[in-house]
């Protein structure tokens, strides 16, 4: 009875604490990062503010896409040239690099820079390989991105998911390389 209990008490605390986050005023960033605050506050006509326990952060207007107060959405996003998306499309974009926040794992990332690095360090032993953490992490870039079909994806979503990926892989793996490449020249030169 008491395992029902605690179950049952976590699970609408969970609930409670998700239902809490998705209400509150948040701002969207537009490299995907949505920021949860209790409080978003315009500043000025440049600036927009969210009040958090250590105090007010403050952000220009060109690194915020949207924000959220009281529930009401406000865009900021407004396209300057011909060739910019617009703001449909260019929402679409912003929620596909905010799932590849969520999405990435990094782990096999670390596990493959540190052992790309670990070989290069072992076979070449030249100095001239500091280099390598940088060309590894670049091709790591290059390598494709599964994105798993849904009906509900738009292609402007799956683009934005496709780069938010690819971008974080490459400190990711240029770190780690360069861990793997220094450990293979403290053993074996």
């Amino acid at each position: 009875m008491k395992k029902y209990l605690c179950l049952t008490f976590f699970t609408v605390l969970t609930i409670l604490t998700v239902k809490a986050q998705e209400s509150s005023d948040n701002v969207t960033l537009y490299n995907g990062q949505i920021i949860y605050a209790p409080e978003v506050l315009l500043i000025d006509s440049n600036m927009v503010g969210i009040q958090l326990k250590k105090g007010l952060k403050e952000f220009e207007k060109d690194e915020v896409f949207s924000f959220t107060i009281k529930g009401e959405t406000t865009v900021l996003y407004q396209p300057q040239y011909e060739k910019d998306l617009n703001v449909e499309f260019m929402t679409q974009y912003v929620n596909g690099l905010h799932a590849s926040h969520k999405d990435y794992k990094k782990w096999p990332w670390i596990v493959g820079g540190f052992a790309a690095g670990f070989v290069t360090g072992y076979y070449s032993g030249a100095f001239y390989t500091m280099a390598a953490p940088a060309a590894i992490g670049l091709t790591s870039m290059l390598l494709p991105v599964k994105v798993k079909r849904r009906p509900e994806l738009k292609d402007f979503e799956i683009n934005g998911y496709k780069k938010g990926m690819k971008r974080k892989r490459f400190p990711t793996v240029a770190l780690y390389s360069s861990f793997g490449l220094a450990t293979a020249w403290a053993l074996f030169l």
